[in-house]
């Protein structure tokens, strides 16, 4: 019963996976911070040593492989999204750490040098390995190892200019040039609603005070500190650096990630406020923690249902508001073909992966800016057809509210609240 998560783990969405890699993530950390010697113990005689399946279990809990596994599944969560480049930097501040505390307890000794390079080379080896067929179809592709145009996402204006066409508008002169008001509004704007985000979202609205809680009693756990470490990265990145992104969603995806680690302190949490009512108010602790415990269940059941209702829509069983834009395209698609439209035509719409996945057309996204933005973008990626919906740029309201032939574009006809035109060849 994951609140505002629960609608997107069924779909084809980031969150289950973050989830699941994140969980994972946190576990080998734990690993870590166990003693190695502790955890692999040394053989009982000399034929023990000699035990296969000693020797089998002996690797496959070696220290070795998990900094291979911990470099491997921030791989992994930079190919689910792109700011999982953060659990990198987070695996290595980990082995870091780890490194020092050993080191000064086998200070002195020549073997304490391993405790830097050699896993820190095996995380990235781990990283490399998942990562590599990604980066080197980007050098094949691009000549460099991300997409081009990357560095532009840090000097949005507004967030339509994630969409802004040709991009080398994006620039640092642009972003500076639009005052250091709008620069902090944003922010602030940003501030506002990752702050939301954290105790609706992530903190569950009352989960919140056990989660924190259960931090401060596990405050010594690597996988706590770390925890809220990266918390503070991501939401700082998510406000400072990419506010648009990040207060649209870019925020609530990252932070799947720390759920599997959240959720799992508000037990502790339950645990510390239970005791404080033992102190202070003479609860019975067996009777209170069922009281509380159940009703924290039933609570998270009722927060589920209610969210999960509101993002389908109040008519969900008769008129579904989900995917409602995906289904019209459909019908969109259908009508392309009546016209005798070859199916090997690029459209230009407003969600081109839900119209491609929809119907298998090839389809690229309608640019910020005017009608002329849009015909220059048709050309150069040879679209032949505009489809219009209410999610449109604000250049172009005219041509939404007052559909028609314009100077460029030829109106078809229109579907369900979706004008259809063709671009002059």
């Amino acid at each position: 019963f994951a609140g505002f998560y629960y609608a997107y783990l069924p779909t084809t969405e980031t969150f289950g996976i973050y989830m699941i890699l994140g969980g994972v993530f946190f576990i080998l950390v734990r690993r870590l911070q166990k003693d190695r010697n502790n955890a692999l113990g040394a053989p009982a005689n000399e034929d023990d040593s000699t035990n296969w399946n000693l020797i089998l279990k002996q690797m496959l809990i070696s220290p070795f492989w998990i900094y291979l596994l911990i470099g491997a599944i921030a791989g992994l969560m930079y190919l689910t999204r792109a700011d999982g480049l953060i659990w990198l930097f987070m695996a290595l501040i980990v082995i870091l750490v780890q490194g020092y505390s050993t080191r000064k307890v086998e200070k002195g000794k020549r073997s304490s040098k391993f405790k830097f390079w050699s896993p820190i080379l095996l995380c990235l080896a781990g990283f490399f390995i998942i990562c590599s067929p990604w980066i080197l179809r980007n050098l094949s592709e691009f000549g460099s190892v991300f997409a081009p145009g990357t560095n532009r996402a840090f000097w949005l204006t507004v967030y339509d200019d994630l969409y802004a066409y040709p991009a080398s508008q994006l620039t640092f002169n642009r972003w500076l040039n639009s005052g250091i008001m709008e620069i902090l509004k944003a922010r602030g704007w940003a501030l506002g609603l990752n702050l939301l985000n954290a105790f609706a979202v992530q903190g569950g609205i009352f989960l919140l005070p056990l989660m924190l809680g259960g931090m401060w009693v596990n405050r010594k756990d690597w996988r706590v500190s770390l925890g809220v470490l990266a918390w503070f990265v991501i939401f700082l990145a998510m406000t400072l650096v990419f506010p648009y992104q990040g207060a649209r969603g870019g925020f609530f995806h990252a932070g799947a990630a720390l759920q599997p680690l959240l959720w799992a302190l508000v037990p502790a949490g339950l645990v510390v406020f239970i005791g404080w009512g033992e102190r202070s108010r003479k609860w019975n602790s067996g009777r209170a923690l069922k009281v509380f415990g159940y009703g924290s269940v039933g609570l998270a059941i009722i927060i589920t249902f209610f969210v999960t209702w509101q993002r389908l829509g109040s008519e969900v069983l008769v008129d579904p508001d989900w995917g409602k834009t995906e289904l019209t395209y459909q019908l969109v698609e259908e009508h392309l073909v009546n016209l005798g439209i070859s199916p090997e035509a690029i459209v230009m719409v407003n969600n081109p992966p839900g119209y491609n996945a929809m119907t298998g057309r090839k389809a690229i996204v309608v640019p910020n800016g005017d009608l002329e933005t849009s015909i220059q973008a048709g050309k150069m990626y040879d679209a032949g057809y505009l489809i219009l919906d209410e999610n449109y740029p604000q250049g172009l309201r005219d041509l939404y509210t007052n559909p028609g032939d314009q100077p460029g574009l030829i109106y078809l006809d229109s579907i369900e609240q979706m004008h259809i035109y063709m671009f002059e060849q």
